[in-house]
């Protein structure tokens, strides 16, 4: 299975708060879990990344005063 085959559902916010966002990803079969922590790590403002193979969630941890103004934080940020 190649890396592009784990993910066969768009990965959806459970919740988010200041500095932190929890993604669950429908149909993750587990499969790649230090590939998709070392993938997210590279993105400029995220801190820490934890990714949970049984629950199918990723744990996003983000550097505050840099993505507070970013269009995605401030989606998330509203709706929760």
């Amino acid at each position: 299975m190649s890396e592009a085959e784990m993910v066969v559902t768009e990965p959806c916010v459970v919740h988010a708060t200041t500095g932190r966002i929890r993604v669950h990803v429908p149909g993750w079969s587990g499969q790649g879990k230090r590939y998709i922590e070392m993938q997210l790590h590279q993105v400029q403002g995220i801190q820490r990344i934890q990714a949970n193979p049984v629950t199918g969630n990723i744990l996003v941890l983000l550097i505050p005063p840099f993505l507070m103004n970013r269009p995605f934080y401030t989606k998330y940020k509203r709706s929760t």
